[in-house]
């Protein structure tokens, strides 16, 4: 027994040399791997923070590139390197460029944005890493700018002087033409107008005025069916405009200024032209839709309107009336009525929308129910605005339908 003992420490010992010398290298191992495993951690933390920074710096500046309408790639790529250069702190150490990607298979435009940088590590040099290389690349598509032609179809009757409505009608309507226009830069949106009251003033040419009245400048509408279509005039005097059956004077249309504007990309010109427009008497909201289908159609006596291609122009016709049809129209058993005069309003309002035309309307401190229908009806759902508050309501619906086109000119895609 005691030989055993006196044995046994030195047989543990033995043991326990025995394992460390294979434990140890086991124990190396581990710590270079847990070692190796902490640097990868600290290293590649710090490039993920800073490649997240570098896309997020790309991001801004492709889509700074991107959203630049109309511009030369000179241009976007001017702005883009500005944009990369603001937001990325450490950008003399990144290499940033951008291309403009023109995809004919999809006839869609990108600007394709490319930054870079070399991370020096910190502890991965051990492991012979002394740099890691990042980058990113951002693809976005640049929106494209269609062309808008707006009329504007305004009622001038008298009822328009009280409360200086005409006046709140004609800033809205500058607003609008501004928010449009981008302040008269986008020369891609062309603005009419039609003021009617009455009668419409306007400058016809020869072939559109009926062979049997002496054309003074103002008319009303055409004879039915005419009155509630497209169509051009042809030999037929009934296909033709120049006749006035009431009592009104076209010099005193002429005195208020009360001319049709044919599309312009002169924003400035229109404006002042609305500027300048005063109220008249009587309301022909069914005359005033009728030429402002005119001013926009492609095969409308004034000229100058693209053809029909929703993919390419949008065309718009927005028509304010504060009362009811007090003029008569021609019906289709040769008689006037203002209920004639309703019917062609509904006709032409029909034609547009099948036209793919963007009808909104607004009853402008309009208390007849009757013609709010009417009006709803001509827009359809969403488009009609029942400006009712005297002071605001005017410029709230010409505000929101100017801000609709002017986002509906931009387009991702053809």
């Amino acid at each position: 027994m005691k030989n055993l003992i006196r044995h046994f420490p030195g047989s543990v010992f033995s043991a326990l040399r025995s394992e460390a010398g294979s434990i140890l290298p086991m124990f190396a191992l581990s710590l270079m791997a847990m070692f190796g495993t902490i640097a990868a951690a600290v290293d590649f933390g710090l490039a993920y923070s800073h490649r997240d920074r570098l896309q997020k710096s790309a991001d801004s500046a492709a889509l700074a590139a991107a959203i630049l309408l109309d511009a030369t790639e000179t241009e976007r790529k001017q702005r883009a390197a500005n944009a990369f250069n603001a937001n990325y702190a450490d950008a003399s150490s990144a290499t940033f460029g951008l291309t403009v990607d023109y995809n004919g298979s999809s006839q869609q435009t990108y600007v394709v944005a490319t930054a870079t940088r070399k991370l020096r590590t910190h502890i991965l040099p051990l492991f012979g890493y002394t740099e890691l290389d990042l980058k990113t690349v951002v693809k976005v598509p640049i929106p494209r700018l269609l062309d808008a032609e707006v009329v504007l179809v305004l009622d001038y009757s008298d009822s328009m002087i009280a409360n200086q409505k005409y006046v709140r009608m004609r800033d809205a309507a500058i607003q609008l033409i501004d928010t449009i226009s981008l302040n008269g830069t986008n020369k891609r949106a062309k603005f009419g107008v039609v003021p009617f009251a009455a009668m419409v003033k306007a400058d016809l040419p020869g072939w559109a005025i009926r062979s049997d009245v002496s054309y003074t400048g103002c008319t009303q509408d055409r004879r039915s069916p005419h009155n509630g279509l497209e169509a051009s005039p042809n030999g037929n005097d009934d296909t033709k405009w120049g006749e006035v059956t009431s009592a009104h004077v076209c010099s005193d249309m002429a005195a208020a200024k009360l001319d049709v504007v044919p599309l312009t990309n002169d924003a400035s010109s229109v404006k002042a032209k609305i500027g300048a427009m005063r109220p008249y008497k009587w309301t022909h909201i069914a005359a005033g839709a009728e030429f402002g289908w005119q001013v926009i159609s492609p095969t409308g006596i004034f000229g100058g309107a693209n053809p029909y291609d929703p993919d390419r122009t949008i065309k718009v016709a927005i028509i304010l009336s504060d009362g009811m049809q007090t003029a008569p129209g021609w019906g289709p058993d040769s008689t006037q009525s203002t209920v004639h005069a309703e019917n062609n309003l509904s006709a032409l309002c029909s034609g547009m929308k099948a036209r793919q035309i963007k009808v909104y309307t607004i009853g402008y401190d309009l208390s007849d129910d009757h013609t709010k229908t009417l009006l709803g009806d001509c827009a359809g759902a969403g488009r009609f605005y029942d400006a009712n508050d005297i002071q605001t309501g005017v410029l709230s619906a010409f505000v929101d339908i100017g801000e609709k086109v002017r986002d509906q000119m931009v387009r991702l895609s053809q």
